[in-house]
């Protein structure tokens, strides 16, 4: 009887044990996807779209929030809902229970993409100013890329008043010796790489490539020969 008495309730210990476990490891999923502080930034200051020119939208690609990652107080969330504000150069995520968007405390993200597209955040102090920049390509010397846009109020256009969203140049970084340099033109890779003018000068005319005009495609091809 005893051994009978014995063997049930060690039964008993054995499934609250496996309950236990069942309940922790749902708890720890239930914890990593409503993590409270991914959640504790202020309200996305919402765009009307009837108002602005052409329906134009602040944000890179699309003003709907899409999934993607952030690494955000050192932690790394996949399959995250968000966009990237440029005119204000905020991150924002959409809340599912809710069905809100939150803008993430800029100091606690340290990177995040879109689709294939990888941004990372330069803090103060360094020698570029600080916001979030494209990494347009990694590697040896990596280049980043800063995406502007501008927005404007009481804007007159054919004797009518618009709010208006407009999209500037970007900008181009070159990375040497852990500082970034802005390339504004030829004589700005001179600068950079003073010891390689001429071999660089020669390169870009062979190539027909067009820094000023098109930074984007040319910039690539000049820091891949750069590094050869």
């Amino acid at each position: 009887m005893k051994y009978l008495i014995f063997l049930l309730m060690l039964l008993i210990t054995q499934n609250c044990l496996a309950q236990t476990n069942v309940q922790i490891e749902v708890y720890n999923k239930y914890k990593e996807t409503t993590n409270p502080f991914l959640y504790n930034g202020i309200a996305y200051p919402a765009y009307i779209p009837g108002s602005i020119f052409e329906a134009r939208h602040a944000c890179f690609r699309d003003s709907i929030c899409k999934p993607g990652t952030l690494v955000y107080m050192g932690r790394t969330y996949n399959d995250v809902a968000l966009k990237y504000d440029i005119v204000i150069d905020e991150v924002a995520i959409l809340h599912h229970v809710l069905q809100s968007e939150v803008v993430l405390r800029k100091s606690e993200v340290t990177e995040f993409s879109i689709g294939n597209t990888d941004f990372i955040n330069i803090p103060k102090g360094q020698n570029i100013p600080p916001g979030y920049y494209e990494l347009y390509q990694k590697g040896k010397t990596r280049i980043l890329c800063k995406h502007r846009k501008t927005y404007m109020t009481g804007v007159n256009y054919n004797h009518r008043f618009y709010t208006m969203i407009n999209e500037d140049d970007r900008k181009f970084y070159i990375e040497k010796n852990n500082q970034f340099h802005l390339v504004k033109n030829e004589k700005s890779l001179y600068e950079i790489f003073p010891d390689r003018k001429n071999e660089l000068k020669d390169f870009i005319r062979r190539n027909e490539l067009f820094i000023k005009e098109t930074p984007g495609s040319s910039i690539p091809i000049v820091v891949e020969f750069i590094n050869k």
